[in-house]
């Protein structure tokens, strides 16, 4: 998810990917977006981090210097 939702074209927003199973999931997360947008994800990927017994967590920033309308897609890798 991302805050603001929706995310606002020129505006910095935060992605949080979460990954839950029966144990603390491994791995790690890679930000892409889906369609034309000049913006980016930095950091483009990052590891997953335990944020409980089941629970992994990654977050990254998107920021596009234009206006823009762009669907994100969000692609785990475990």
């Amino acid at each position: 998810s991302c805050t603001p939702n929706p995310v606002e074209s020129t505006t910095n927003s935060t992605c949080t990917a979460t990954v839950t199973d029966t144990t603390t999931p491994p791995g790690s997360v890679a930000f892409t977006i889906a369609g034309a947008s000049p913006g980016t994800f930095t950091p483009g990927s990052c590891a997953l981090v335990a944020v409980n017994a089941t629970t992994a967590s990654c977050t990254s920033n998107y920021s596009s210097p234009t206006p823009t309308v762009a669907a994100f897609a969000v692609t785990v890798h475990i």
